[in-house]
């Protein structure tokens, strides 16, 4: 959600995100302060005719280059996000197609101490991803059939995905009744979060 009132500023995204500071480790507030700035990036108005190609490219390049903060140059150590994004990017590749392999690479090379870790929770579904040719639902689908920390893996594939494809990425009769759902247990209005966050986002946009 903070992706969206920093639509097309992803330096501003990153440093909103870093600035909210709820996760306590560096390396992962750094990592979810990149993929905050990724989201922001292709949600950009300039992009939004561009092809679901051209929005992964600057969603995935937006990651690997925003980086105020310059983990980049901290000595001996760089930024883990980047080993991370070309370790999922390895494993779809050496996996050759087959799911049961990639799931196998993920455990052994993912060095996971727990399923939930901020690394292996980008890992899992940028790997995915890469594997299924970004093609979001089937990456989804083998996300859930990977298991361990699922819904986590489910919630950052479903935030990359709905940021390059939209509200059309799912069938309505899904997402129907999710915002039924949501309404109906919780009293909650997905569009009127929407609307919260857009107009959050004309105020920053003026400061």
């Amino acid at each position: 959600p903070l992706a969206i009132p920093y639509a097309g500023r992803p330096e501003a995204a990153y440093r909103a995100a870093y600035a909210v500071n709820w996760v306590d480790a560096p390396p992962a507030r750094e990592m979810t302060a990149a993929l905050i700035a990724g989201l922001a990036a292709a949600l950009a108005p300039a992009i939004a005719a561009a092809d679901n190609a051209a929005r992964w490219q600057a969603l995935l390049a937006a990651m690997r280059t925003i980086d105020p903060y310059r983990y980049q140059d901290v000595p001996f150590v760089g930024r883990p996000l980047l080993e991370w994004m070309s370790l999922a990017q390895s494993l779809a590749a050496k996996a050759g197609g087959r799911p049961a392999r990639l799931f196998e690479l993920l455990e052994s090379e993912g060095n996971p101490k727990y399923w939930w870790d901020a690394h292996f929770t980008l890992l899992v579904p940028l790997a995915m991803l890469h594997f299924c040719q970004f093609n979001v639902l089937a990456a989804l689908h083998l996300t859930l059939d990977f298991g361990h920390d699922v819904d986590s893996y489910a919630q950052v594939l479903g935030a990359l995905g709905g940021a390059v494809c939209g509200s059309s990425l799912f069938p309505a009769e899904i997402s129907d009744a999710v915002k039924k759902g949501m309404q109906r247990d919780y009293g909650e209005d997905v569009d009127d979060w929407v609307e919260v966050l857009n107009a959050y986002g004309k105020r920053v946009a003026i400061k």
